[in-house]
């Protein structure tokens, strides 16, 4: 399952980063974006392109191209982030 696929207010962690070119893995690296930090899908643009997610407290937004390459499981139960 990839970022795409989640709908809002969905929680998940981020199982790889490995589809991505390495230089924008490395920028979402050093944005907090790393191999199980849990993240929460806010929305989608109207047109679908770009996509919001929150992590480490801030907001993120990112081309639906790059959230397909964001491999993600979601979170089971109540939990929240």
């Amino acid at each position: 399952m990839n970022i795409n696929d989640m709908k809002p207010d969905e929680t998940a962690y981020i199982t790889s980063l490995d589809s991505l070119d390495q230089k924008t893995a490395k920028k979402l690296r050093d944005l907090g974006m790393t191999t199980g930090q849990h993240i929460k899908f806010i929305q989608r643009a109207p047109l679908g392109d770009p996509v919001w997610v929150e992590l480490r407290g801030y907001q993120l937004a990112f081309s639906a191209k790059i959230a397909g390459a964001i491999s993600v499981e979601l979170q089971r139960g109540g939990e929240s982030s």
